[in-house]
């Protein structure tokens, strides 16, 4: 997540499904006073359960990517605009890791996350 409020987050979420056993990456965006929207969706053909996700954030933009090969190649997913999360108040815009079932026991699904590391790079400003 990239997180500014409550009301105001870019979420990139993996979500299974169970009809055909495939997985989706998706993108969503969350704006005062809007509905949560889908800012991009992508099937993740090959997915073997190990994801690695790029944010890079500069005056120009957010840019999302993702890699299903350790890191080896990368895929676009999305760019966003860089008012996206701007701080409107007190507290700027952060990068966090979170997970959930959404409100579904786990019980005894194989399905979990395992976050191996987080890497952060910050970069003078231009």
């Amino acid at each position: 997540s990239l997180f500014q409020k409550d009301d105001n987050y870019l979420n990139c979420t993996v979500r299974r499904d169970a009809a055909d056993n495939s997985w989706t990456l998706f993108l969503k965006l969350a704006e005062p006073e809007k509905q949560v929207r889908c800012v991009r969706d992508v099937k993740l053909r090959g997915y073997a359960g190990h994801l690695r996700f790029a944010v890079r954030a500069d005056a120009t933009g957010y840019c999302f990517r993702y890699s299903l090969d350790d890191g080896k190649s990368f895929k676009d997913l999305a760019t966003t605009p860089p008012d996206l999360i701007i701080s409107k108040g007190y507290t700027g815009a952060y990068l966090g890791v979170y997970c959930t079932s959404n409100g579904v026991s786990a019980g005894d699904s194989p399905y979990f996350a395992d976050i191996d590391w987080i890497k952060s790079r910050a970069f003078q400003r231009e």
